[in-house]
C-alpha cells in the first residue's frame, strides 16, 4: 500500500525499491512533477547489485529492447488499416 505525500518543494526522489509495475512507476514520477513546482526534479534510483530486483529489471530492459519495435510497427499497422477504411 502506499501513502499520499505533498512533493511541491521536493528537487530530488529517491526511488529505493523498484516497482515491477511499470505504469505505476511512472505515475509514481509524474506525482513529483505537477503543477506549481518549479523546475523539474531529479529521480534517482536506487537498486543493489546481485538481487533478483536486479535480475528482474535486466529482464525487463531486454523484452522491452526486442519486442518495443515491434510492438509500435503492429500499433502503426494497425492505425494505417484504420485509416484506410476511413
Amino acid at each position: 500500500a502506499g501513502c499520499g505525500l505533498n512533493l511541491q518543494s521536493a528537487s530530488d526522489a529517491i526511488m529505493m525499491e523498484p516497482l515491477l509495475n511499470k505504469g505505476l512507476e511512472k505515475q509514481c514520477f509524474g506525482r513529483i512533477n505537477r503543477i506549481g513546482r518549479v523546475g523539474r526534479p531529479t529521480v534517482h534510483r536506487l537498486y543493489l547489485s546481485g538481487t533478483i530486483e536486479q535480475r528482474i529489471l535486466e529482464l525487463d530492459d531486454d523484452v522491452a529492447s526486442r519486442w518495443g519495435p515491434r510492438i509500435v510497427e503492429f500499433l502503426r499497422s494497425i492505425v494505417e488499416a484504420v485509416n484506410a477504411i476511413d
